[in-house]
This record gives C-alpha cells, structure tokens and sequence, in this order.
C-alpha cells in the first residue's frame, strides 16, 4: 500500500500508522521545514520509501529512522540541506540532489550508500585529502559522479574530469626523473639477477672441476 500526500500541507501526519501494510509514503511538496518526528513513531515498520522532496527541509538530525527498519529508499532531493549526519547512513539508496551542500568532507556519512548529490554547490580542491580519497577509489563508494566547484570558480564541473591531469603527473612524473619507488623496484631486480647468474657461473665452474 502506498500514501501520496505530496502537495497537501494540511495532512495529518498522526494518522498515517494506522494504515494497515503501509510500504510507501510521500510528504512530498508540504512545506516541511523538518523531517516530522512522527515518522519516528509506531506503524511505519513496513515503509520501504520515504518521499520528503520538495521541501524546505535544512537540517538533518539523523540517518536512523528507527520505525523504519525495512527503508530502502530515502528522496530528500530539492530541499535546503546543508549539512548531513555524522554517522555512517545505512538507507540502500538516497538522493540528494539539488541542496545545498557545500563540504565535500560532509559526504563521507553517505560514501557507501547509492547517492545521488548532483545541483548541490559542493566546494572542493585537488590537494584536499577527501578530494583524493572520492577519486583514488571510486569503487569503494556508489556516488554518481562528483561535480563540484574549484576555487576561483563558480561553475561546477567533474572531480575526476578537473583533477585528472594532476593525479596522472603525480603518479607518473613527466620531467624524466624515475620515482624513487621505481628505482628501488629495478635495484633490487638487478641485484636478483646478478645473484642469480653468479650463483649459476659457480656451479658450471664446479662440474668442470670434477
């Protein structure tokens, strides 16, 4: 059973848990200016999507809807959240494009879930260590890809598209000098295969001898 009372602020939130096998609620489009505390209430044990888009929603106390144990989808997009919970969110699959969310640091809460953060004004650098974490490993989260917006500018472009070129001359030095790890690499190389031919030279020399 799904409830759909997007665009009706004057729904009563205190009568949704009586009704019987509730999977899917939307609050959609009324005026909410926080996550109602009702939601935390008995009855929405069955709830598999929470619809709370289209509000004006900007603080987010918490990722636990405890009443809600089986939710899988949370769609909080077009609201004024600017900031996210500190713990780690458990929810599959959330999506919150279009907020207001500018510290890429702050995303760290959502970097194992399926989330969706395009139209938020995030705020980043190539040097920043959160910055090389979303890029180094990509497969660890399930963020869409992060745009983001670099300083002195004011348009949002792709992290991966942005820092790219850095990360690669980091790695892979284009003045010619070979990185120390390398070096090391091709020393010790070398070394087997000098030990490796002289203890071979050796052995040949002792069955002549015999």
């Amino acid at each position: 059973m799904a409830a759909d009372c997007s665009n009706n602020s004057g729904f009563d939130v205190k009568c949704l848990p009586w009704l019987p096998r509730l999977e899917s609620l939307s609050l959609a489009g009324t005026e909410l200016a926080e996550v109602p505390e009702e939601l935390n209430s008995k009855g929405f044990e069955n709830i598999t999507h929470l619809d709370l888009s289209n509000n004006r929603i900007s603080n987010l106390p918490s990722w636990k809807f405890a009443a809600m144990p089986r939710l899988q989808s949370l769609n909080l997009s077009h609201n004024h959240i600017w900031i996210l919970p500190n713990e780690a969110c458990r929810i599959p699959s959330v999506d919150l494009s279009y907020n207001n969310l500018t510290d890429m640091s702050n995303l760290v809460s959502i970097f194992k879930t399926k989330a969706r953060i395009t139209g938020n004004p995030i705020r980043c650098a190539c040097n920043s260590t959160i910055a090389r974490r979303f890029f180094a490993k990509p497969t660890i989260s399930s963020l869409e890809a992060i745009d983001c917006i670099m300083p002195g500018f004011e348009v949002a472009k792709p992290l991966a598209t942005q820092c790219n070129q850095q990360y690669n001359e980091e790695q892979f030095p284009s003045n010619g000098i070979i990185p120390i790890y390398l070096f090391i690499f091709l020393f010790i190389f070398a070394v087997g295969i000098f030990w490796v031919c002289k203890r071979d030279r050796i052995s040949v020399r002792n069955l002549y001898s015999r």
